[in-house]
């Protein structure tokens, strides 16, 4: 696609050059990338060593890592209804956790 929209291979190649030595911006990305690779290859580790739901739940702790950066690193803010629903994924995470413990030290 973004061959077929600058023109060819060339200027294409050339579109991605001028893109990646826009070192400040590639720096503010590569952080959460690199920790977004990092949780991803933890992720596949849990999956041996936790249940189906403690795993689903901590997976879906990647979306409050990503807002967390968005706000931190890129300045940016969020509405109410964002943080709210960031509140509710972490109290799910947490009472998962907490259920599982009370469940396990029976």
């Amino acid at each position: 696609l973004i061959a077929r929209e600058e023109g060819g291979v060339r200027p294409m190649l050339a579109a991605v050059r001028r893109c990646l030595l826009r070192v400040g911006d590639t720096a503010k990305m590569a952080v959460p990338a690199l920790c977004y690779l990092l949780q991803n290859r933890l992720l596949f580790v849990s999956l041996s060593r936790l249940s189906a739901t403690s795993h689903q739940l901590w997976s879906q702790s990647k979306t409050l890592f990503t807002a967390l950066f968005f706000v931190r690193l890129l300045g940016q803010r969020l509405e109410l209804a964002q943080w709210l629903a960031l509140l509710l994924l972490s109290l799910g995470v947490c009472t998962v956790q907490l259920g599982e413990a009370a469940g396990s030290a029976l």
